[in-house]
């Protein structure tokens, strides 16, 4: 922080243009979140000691990177934005399937969860509490993986969409006229991550009793953080250029759009470095680690993490 402020001020000092400062300040917090995320991850690699769990927690904490790095590289070029955004898009998929197993692997894994639940009631939340209780069965848990996979497979595919779409001039995120794709890719985008947060929640809500002593609270908002600021950022941003209040520069260099667009970058890499400090203490590595301590890393270690056949057999 102290780094950063010093840098800030030698940047202003030297009376530097507003999009030059953020760039630079954009960077130095990408850059940050890189260096804080990578020795994380170290501790965890050299104390694996369960990997079940920790392979997920490392394909979680990788998201912070992601994200940041991407969003600095789209401020500093514009014109591969879209792109970038399909990365975040995908990866943010990928992160909430696999929170979803590492509560699962909390609990034992599937049929251990399925056992201790099994044939018991539950209640809906709001605002469907009016429904009927339903009863927990393993086609209960198939249901809240479908949901997942659903968003992991769709989130992707409307990203790519998306940029077909604005290449061809039928989709403009700062427009949200009904003869405009953006408008359908939202409420989409609403439901399809409402159906998988609300199984995550489901599950969570159900299991929070045995899950409690894992610390699952702070990993949930941690998660749910990083993906609704991202969204609900980039839909508020348009809402602003659409009624005028984000206007393009003095100057005709950026466009209102342009403009949206790298407040939303320069919004996450902020984001970002901050989350770092969040990560740091939901998910230490400090339960992990074995009465002799800390171990080197093993090449194993590394290709079980980035191993996707978990995924491609789910």
């Amino acid at each position: 922080v102290i780094v950063g402020l010093f840098m800030l001020g030698l940047l202003v000092k030297a009376k530097m243009e507003a999009h030059t400062v953020g760039r630079a300040i954009a960077g130095y917090c990408a850059i940050m979140s890189v260096v804080m995320t990578a020795l994380l991850i170290y501790l965890h690699l050299s104390a694996y000691s369960d990997p079940v769990q920790q392979r997920r927690i490392v394909r979680i904490l990788l998201m912070v990177p992601i994200y940041a790095v991407d969003s600095c590289f789209a401020l500093w070029r514009y014109e591969v934005a879209p792109v970038v955004g399909l990365v975040r898009d995908c990866y943010e998929a990928y992160v909430i399937y696999n929170f979803f197993h590492l509560l699962m692997g909390y609990l034992g894994g599937e049929e251990a969860a399925a056992n201790a639940k099994g044939g018991s009631k539950m209640s809906h939340l709001f605002p469907l509490c009016c429904l009927p209780p339903f009863q927990l069965t393993p086609q209960t848990f198939k249901l809240w993986k479908y949901l997942l996979v659903q968003y992991m497979i769709l989130k992707p595919v409307l990203a790519v969409l998306a940029i077909v779409l604005m290449w061809t001039g039928h989709y403009d995120e700062s427009s949200w006229s009904w003869t405009n794709a953006h408008l359908y890719f939202v409420i989409i985008q609403n439901i399809i991550v409402t159906l998988a947060f609300t199984s995550l929640v489901y599950f969570f809500v159900e299991f929070k009793t045995m899950l409690a002593r894992f610390q699952p609270m702070g990993k949930f908002a941690a998660v749910k953080a990083v993906v609704f600021l991202s969204f609900w950022q980039s839909v508020l941003l348009g809402i602003l250029v659409s009624t005028g209040v984000v206007k393009g520069s003095k100057e005709g260099l950026w466009t209102p759009e342009e403009v949206s667009t790298g407040a939303q970058d320069f919004l996450i890499c902020l984001e970002m470095l901050a989350m770092c400090y969040v990560h740091h203490h939901v998910f230490s590595e400090a339960p992990y680690v074995p009465l002799t301590g800390h171990r080197p890393v093993k090449c194993w270690h590394v290709l079980h993490v980035l191993s996707v056949r978990d995924v491609m057999s789910e």
